[in-house]
Parts: structure tokens; sequence; C-alpha cells
């Protein structure tokens, strides 16, 4: 079987609210995200008939609609959306490479630490704030 390899500056796995927002803010800085979507554009919340407590929305609004105004908008900025699900992630070369189930490999150019956020040690265990395991 061959495989096809991809590079991507920036891959966001879920298209729940964090995806989507992630989704607009790597899009307005010109990277060009690319969202492995899953089994529902806007995870979880798409499925509730009201959102009551969502920032900057003072009235009821429906999952659907808030997803949708989500992804309109990071489209806007240049996001791109594949309609595929990530079935393994490979952490053990920095950052994390998702494996979609068909035979194509993506793999983001650029860790986090370019961002200017923390390094993150991908195979360790989570930690609780005391130093002890999770």
């Amino acid at each position: 079987m061959n495989t096809e390899t991809k590079h991507e500056k920036v891959v966001i796995i879920g298209s729940g609210p964090a995806g989507l927002t992630a989704a607009l803010y790597t899009g307005r800085a010109m990277l060009s995200p690319l969202v492995i979507v899953g089994d529902q554009l806007g995870g979880q919340i798409a499925l509730s008939a009201e959102v009551e407590n969502y920032p900057a929305f003072e009235d009821v609004i429906s999952g659907f609609d808030l997803t949708d105004r989500m992804q309109k908008q990071a489209a806007k900025f240049g996001a791109r959306y594949d309609y595929d699900r990530v079935v393994s992630v490979d952490l053990t070369h920095g950052p994390p490479s998702p494996s979609p189930p068909t035979t194509t490999s993506i793999r983001p150019r650029h860790s986090s630490s370019l961002l200017g956020l923390p390094p993150a040690n991908w195979a360790s265990p989570a930690k609780t704030p005391t130093g002890g395991a999770a």
C-alpha cells in the first residue's frame, strides 16, 4: 500500500468550538489551517437545540447555527476542511502527526513553540500541580 504525505503549516484535529476558534485565529494569521472535521462538523455542540451560554450571544442560538457561523467565519480567513476522521496520532517525533483512515499522512511543518507557546513533552503522562501523575 502506497501512502501519500502532505505537509501542512497547521493541522487542527476536531471541529468543535475550540477547533473552529483555532481555525479562525490561525487563518487570520495567514497560516491556512487544515481542520480534520471528524464525525460531526461542530462536534457535540452542533447537536444542541439551544445554546444559552456561549460568549457574545445574548439570546439562545442553536448549536447548528453557532457551528455554521463559526465555520463560515474561519473559512473566510482561509481555513480548509477535510471531512475525515483521525484514527491515530504519532507523538514520537515532535509535533503530532494525525493519521486519517485513508492512505494520506498529514504532518504539520512546525510545532507550537513557533507560536510562542511553552514546549510540550508529547510522550509524558499528565501531571498534577503537585507533580504526581494525574
